[in-house]
C-alpha cells in the first residue's frame, strides 16, 4: 500500500537544513519530546505536550507540535538541555538549572502534589553552580562545579541516592552520597528508575 506525506518534501528539507544549520545540541526521550540549543543559546522543542504536563515548555499545552517552538522565557544563554519522562531541564551558561513540564513526585522541584505541572521554565533551587544536567522518570539531577550531585523528585527506588529510601519522593534537591563521604563526581547519567555516576 503506498501512503503520501501532505508535507510537500521540499518544505521538510528546509526545516531540517535550517535546524543542522542552528542547533548546537538536543535531547529527548522516550515519552515524545525532543528539546533542542540553537547556537545563539535560544531553546526549541517538540513533540508531545500533554494538557497534563505541558512538557514543551511553550506557554500553553498544545497536544503536540511537529516542528520546534521556541521555548518561552526568552533565554539566549542556555548550553544544555535533557528530557525527562513528562518533564524537562535545561542548563544556562551561568550555572542556573530550570525545569519545567510534569511535575510529577516533585520532578521539576515545585512542591508535589500542590503543583501539577509549569508550561514555562522556572529555575531550580540549588547550593551551587552546575555544569551538567540529567532528567529521568520522575526524578531529576544535576551536577554542580563543586563535584556533588544533587537529586530531587521520585525516590521510590532510593534513586535520589541520599541513602534515606524515602518517602518515596522529594521536591527539594538532595545530596547524592552525602553520607558517610562525600563524593567528587565526574559524570552523572540517569536511567529509566535509577542512576550512575562516574567517580575520581
Amino acid at each position: 500500500m503506498k501512503t503520501t506525506s501532505t508535507i510537500p518534501v521540499r518544505k521538510l528539507l528546509s526545516v531540517f537544513a535550517v535546524l543542522i544549520s542552528t542547533v548546537a545540541s538536543f535531547a529527548q526521550n522516550y515519552s515524545g519530546h525532543t528539546l533542542y540549543v540553537c547556537q545563539s543559546g535560544e531553546m526549541r522543542a517538540c513533540g508531545r505536550n500533554s494538557n497534563t504536563a505541558c512538557q514543551l515548555g511553550i506557554g500553553t499545552a498544545t497536544g503536540e507540535e511537529a516542528t520546534p517552538q521556541v521555548v518561552a522565557g526568552g533565554y539566549t544563554n542556555a548550553v544544555a538541555v535533557s528530557a525527562g519522562y513528562e518533564h524537562s531541564l535545561a542548563l544556562l551558561d551561568n550555572g542556573t538549572v530550570l525545569a519545567w513540564g510534569g511535575n510529577g513526585a516533585g520532578a521539576i522541584g515545585q512542591p508535589f502534589p500542590t503543583v501539577g505541572f509549569e508550561c514555562e521554565p522556572i529555575e531550580v533551587t540549588l547550593p551551587g553552580c552546575a555544569v551538567a544536567i540529567s532528567a529521568g522518570y520522575n526524578f531529576s539531577m544535576a551536577l554542580l562545579a563543586d563535584g556533588t550531585v544533587w537529586c530531587w523528585g521520585y525516590d521510590s527506588n532510593g534513586q535520589l541516592g541520599d541513602g534515606s529510601g524515602g518517602p518515596g519522593y522529594n521536591h527539594v534537591p538532595v545530596q547524592a552520597g552525602s553520607s558517610p563521604m562525600r563524593w567528587q563526581f565526574q559524570q552523572a547519567l540517569h536511567m529509566h528508575w535509577h542512576c550512575s555516576a562516574m567517580v575520581q
